[in-house]
């Protein structure tokens, strides 16, 4: 996913929830040390990954992104919840994200 496509994709996937506009969005660069393993609770918000980079594997309980594991057969770019990011290199990378928060636990009325 690309900063293009999340930034029309947002507003349209937090309609579907029923949140409406009724949210904040951040950006998110994390460093991610060789073969460093970061837990994010992020609950209820959307985290969307921008900057796909080999070696990196990231678990959520909206599935998985892992390029070069050919047992993933869709990527998903779009996580919730626990996610799980994983440095599978030898070598530092950076994970870059956005991340969509809705202000309340309530969800908008049409």
């Amino acid at each position: 996913m690309n900063i293009l496509f999340a930034m029309e994709y947002i507003p349209r996937r937090m309609c579907e929830l029923e949140f409406g506009q009724n949210y904040v969005m951040r950006y998110q660069h994390i460093r991610l040390e060789n073969s460093e393993i970061i837990l994010l609770n992020v609950d209820n918000d959307l985290l969307l990954l921008i900057s796909p980079e080999t070696g990196i594997r990231i678990e959520s309980s909206t599935g998985v992104f892992e390029i070069n594991d050919p047992a993933v057969k869709q990527q998903q770019h779009e996580h919730t919840g626990t996610v799980k990011i994983i440095n599978r290199n030898k070598f530092f990378i950076h994970a870059v994200f956005i991340q969509v928060t809705p202000l309340n636990n309530k969800k908008q009325r049409p």
